[in-house]
């Protein structure tokens, strides 16, 4: 199958304009692949920096649409370019969120991405499908989070890098923002791509077992008396971050304001928030979330920043995050 659209913004894609570059091929449609620098913003190192500036040069050099700190790529390609059908390569698992909007997101390696960008069609490694028929209405206080841990347990030995997990939407009707976080918590999965069932994408046809996830039976996993979390030794926590792909949507950024109106945040205790993209910063602010956070002493931080960049912890320290990751600094 062909790329309809190419996201440039790691390491990986970094290598792979480089290495389409050295080739001395021409790129095969430039105004279809994005650069979009999403990842450390801003660069927390020289080291970064030069990255950075290199993937600035390679989007002028091959004429592609470039974007500096605009919005996570996931979030941008789900909610502004990708439609039902098309097909969206790139080297960052987050991708996976252009599911929601019935098209198809495929993690490519460095050398699969140099092929792709030169034209070659891309191989989806899509070799099985497990259709998952979401049901039911989440509990108050619950969100789709809670939802994506609960898909997680339900999948983890169904799916590998190969299984396409195609999504029917059987409940009263789930957002944009509902469908974008179930598709990209499929990532952690590590499956080959997840959509919703919005017409057919390309090269995914096939009949497949389904499992139901009934929103009405999701119970907090990480987070209650009496789940994996009751038995561990209290520990304090000193940094909160909200913030991310999957955690910086303008709803997340809403209910922490809430959250924290007249009140003060504890002695000691960081409280870092990240809109997802300079247009949720833009609602979040002239709807006076922003300043609600500043008064009760949270800092907010520029869209696309990460734990690692402005909010990271010290060793022995432990955060709490309502994003997708779970690693080092995060």
């Amino acid at each position: 199958m062909k790329a309809d659209y190419i996201v440039i913004n790691n390491k990986e894609g970094l290598r792979a304009l480089e290495a389409l570059q050295a080739s001395g091929r021409a790129m095969a449609t430039p105004e279809r692949v994005f650069v979009i620098q999403d990842q450390v913003i801003p660069a927390n190192s020289p080291e970064v920096a030069m990255e950075q500036k290199r993937l600035a040069e390679l989007a002028e050099h091959f004429g592609t649409q470039y974007m500096y700190g605009k919005s996570m790529a996931g979030n941008f390609m789900a909610q502004e370019i990708a439609e039902t059908g098309d097909v969206v390569a790139g080297a960052d698992p987050a991708l996976l969120m252009v599911g929601a909007k019935g098209a198809l997101g495929l993690k490519l390696a460095a050398a699969e991405l140099t092929e792709a960008l030169a034209g070659a069609e891309v191989a989806g490694k899509l070799t099985s499908e497990l259709v998952v028929r979401v049901t039911g209405e989440l509990a108050v206080g619950l969100d789709m989070r809670d939802a994506g841990m609960t898909l997680a347990a339900l999948l983890k030995d169904r799916v590998n890098g190969e299984t396409l997990v195609r999504f029917e939407d059987q409940t009263a009707g789930l957002s944009l923002d509902e469908r974008m976080l179930l598709c990209g918590w499929c990532q952690t999965l590590g499956v080959g791509s997840a959509m919703f069932e919005q017409g057919t994408a390309k090269g995914t046809e096939s009949m497949a077992e389904a499992v139901e996830l009934n929103l009405s039976e999701v119970k907090p996993i990480y987070y209650n008396e009496e789940g994996p979390l009751a038995k561990v030794e209290k520990q304090a926590v000193k940094s909160v971050f909200i913030g991310g792909s999957q955690g910086g949507l303008l709803a997340d950024i809403k209910l922490a304001a809430e959250l924290v109106a007249g009140k003060q945040v504890a002695r000691g205790m960081r409280f870092n928030v990240a809109p997802a993209s300079s247009e949720i910063y833009y609602m979040a602010a002239t709807a006076g979330y922003l300043t609600t956070i500043m008064q009760a002493g949270g800092l907010v931080l520029n869209q696309c920043a990460l734990p690692p960049v402005q909010a990271r912890i010290g060793a022995g320290e432990i955060m709490l995050s309502n994003d997708i990751h779970d690693e080092q600094d995060y």
